[in-house]
């Protein structure tokens, strides 16, 4: 693990406690900003894969899909942009099905950082909002989605990239120390590439 990661992991664990008395939402600390600014990701933000959350269903995603998928169909408007969630049941094709809408990332109180997705759904289940907890462009994010258990739901997405079959410790961490080591519904299996394609890859159901 290098210097720079332990000094973040540090920092983070270090805020995190000091403010879990104090607020609703302790990652909800300006000081923290620095890690949970989605748009420096942007245009080249990638495609990302659900791999675990802290509730078992989400009628968002699925319901209990194992191979979810998210990626952005269209040009950054100002803060907005179309975005996609694809999913399947298994990696067998069994039970597919798509949320298409528009993404409009706004700071939460206090931040400069628009730190905030707002979800305003085409087709679907409907629209809903979470706020980011931690986002790291190249590998995981982890957001705080308020719609499940009582306003603590927390999923982890992994970004399909050169890191995706990487250990992602650091990002682990995170997720426990936010949301809570247990439960957690571990979503994402190896079967899932069948559906959703590889990182450089040319197949899966999904790919264009």
């Amino acid at each position: 693990m290098s210097t720079l990661l332990r000094v973040l992991l540090a920092t983070v664990a270090v805020f995190a406690l000091q403010e879990s008395a104090l607020g609703q939402y302790p990652e909800l600390n300006p000081e923290l900003q620095r890690f949970q600014n989605p748009p420096r990701c942007y245009p080249n933000n990638g495609e990302w894969v659900m791999t675990k959350r802290n509730f078992p269903y989400d009628h968002h995603f699925g319901g209990t899909a194992k191979c979810v998928k998210y990626e952005r169909i269209g040009p950054i408007v100002g803060s907005g942009m179309n975005v996609r969630f694809s999913w399947c049941q298994d990696g067998h094709g069994r039970g597919c099905g798509s949320n298409v809408g528009r993404y409009v990332l706004t700071p939460t109180p206090g931040y400069s950082t628009r730190n905030q997705y707002n979800f305003f759904a085409v087709n679907g289940v409907g629209s809903f909002r979470m706020h980011t907890i931690y986002k790291d462009c190249s590998t995981c994010f982890v957001g705080r989605y308020r719609y499940a258990l009582n306003g603590y739901g927390c999923i982890q997405w992994r970004r399909l990239s050169h890191t995706f079959n990487r250990r992602a410790d650091y990002c682990d961490f995170i997720f426990d120390l936010f949301c809570g080591n247990a439960p957690k519904y571990q979503v994402y299996d190896d079967s899932c590439s069948r559906v959703i394609g590889g990182y450089n890859g040319n197949y899966g159901w999904w790919k264009k």
